[in-house]
């Protein structure tokens, strides 16, 4: 009898450990709600910050997707922020040729960076950190060489689709924001063949 109460009672926290563990985001992310909402009053949270926080995420949401893929298998990558700057640096300057080129050139830069770490950890077994540092310093230097150090400016000329891609609509919502679900699907259905 003492032992069943001891296997119930561990067995209760266990589920306890596993709903705080599960919900725990959740309470953080409302208390960060209710906290901005009494400091700021009705402009944080209105619908419109809301929306806006959501676009700003989303681009980081996108990249989570494919890091949970890096993580579940034990794998590390430091290159991932530098190879997003990089790709932005790139978007904006085949922007010139057009919406196809601005798509794809970063698509296809970033991807030969991301092939060639898989290939040097997957392949020849070299160190996820080193590879991964290596690549976050060359994606940083090129994107540095790309921007003339910072100094040269690239515009998005308005009306194309990249920008509607970019800052476009949709019901009030925006394109990135509605992409990221679409992303997560994706990732899904490649952790659940």
């Amino acid at each position: 009898v003492a032992a069943d109460r001891a296997a119930a009672a561990v067995e209760t926290r266990m589920r306890l450990a596993l709903v705080v563990q599960r919900g725990a985001g959740i309470v953080v992310l409302l208390a960060v709600l209710a906290g901005g909402s009494a400091a700021f009053g009705t402009r944080f949270a209105s619908s419109q910050n809301l929306l806006n926080i959501a676009l700003a995420s989303s681009f980081l949401a996108i990249v989570a997707v494919g890091m949970t893929f890096v993580i579940l298998s034990g794998g590390i990558d430091l290159s991932v922020g530098s190879v997003l700057a990089l790709s932005a640096v790139l978007t904006a300057y085949a922007s010139r040729w057009g919406s196809v080129a601005a798509v794809a050139v970063p698509l296809a830069v970033c991807g030969l960076i991301g092939l060639t770490n898989g290939w040097l950890v997957g392949k020849a077994r070299m160190a996820p950190f080193i590879v991964t540092l290596a690549a976050l310093l060359f994606a940083r230097g090129l994107a540095f060489a790309v921007s003339d150090e910072g100094n040269e400016t690239y515009l998005i000329e308005p009306g194309t689709a990249l920008l509607a891609l970019g800052q476009g609509r949709v019901l009030g919502v925006g394109v990135p924001v509605l992409l990221a679900p679409g992303t997560y699907a994706v990732g899904l259905v490649g952790l659940n063949p």
